[in-house]
């Protein structure tokens, strides 16, 4: 069995309230207030899934531009290559 890691679902079956955050993000990029987001919590709960699934949302329906860093392939807080 080998598994894909950029493999995203096009849905996640048990996080309802991603809809009403994707809503209220999107409000907020319409403000003129800084734009960054931090997301945390547990391993294996979702952080990446919901993240990448909010900003495609995000950018399917406000044209806002996003970028994504896997800190597994880039494991330093001061240089990204």
């Amino acid at each position: 069995l080998v598994f894909n890691i950029g493999y995203t679902p096009g849905e996640i079956l048990i996080r309802n309230e991603l809809e009403k955050v994707t809503d209220d993000l999107a409000d907020y990029v319409n403000l003129d207030l800084p734009r960054h987001i931090i997301i945390y919590g547990s391993k294996g709960s979702g952080k990446t899934l919901s993240a990448l699934i909010i900003a495609k949302a995000l950018k399917d329906t406000k044209s806002v531009p996003y970028f994504y860093v896997n800190v597994r392939e880039n494991p330093t807080s001061t240089k990204i290559y």
